[in-house]
């Protein structure tokens, strides 16, 4: 799985709009059956839930398979860090520019540079 930022904006802003949910994966690898995350395999949902969880962005679990596959993810709250992410990269017109700089730098980046990198665009806005 390759890390996908957009994919974990969109679980940030998931996990707030649902609050306390569970998801359970069908082995269904071509996409997810939820409509909310069309076009996005489930392989790539529950690494992209289980790296917001091992990272402390998002308060939950999950359950593996015998053969490490994860097979159910429950989320209970956004931690106060994955709402200081969420609300730097909450922002559409933030989040394009997030985007256009991070292509300059290719494929490396991480979780702080993002917040860096919108915590600097968000005061050239302010005119700070």
């Amino acid at each position: 799985m390759r890390r996908d930022k957009d994919l974990i904006r969109k679980l940030l802003l998931f996990a707030e709009e649902r609050h306390d949910f569970q998801i359970g994966f069908e082995g269904n690898i071509d996409s997810a059956s939820s409509e909310d995350f069309a076009g996005i395999t489930e392989g790539d949902l529950a690494g992209h839930f289980k790296l917001l969880i091992d990272s402390k962005y998002l308060e939950g679990s999950y359950l593996k398979a015998e053969d490490g596959i994860i097979y159910a993810v429950a989320v209970t709250a956004i931690t106060e860090k994955g709402y200081d992410l969420l609300d730097s990269i909450r922002d559409n017109s933030v989040w394009s520019e997030i985007k256009q700089e991070l292509g300059i730098a290719g494929e490396s980046w991480s979780m702080d540079v993002i917040a860096k990198l919108s915590s600097r665009i968000i005061a050239k806005k302010l005119g700070l």
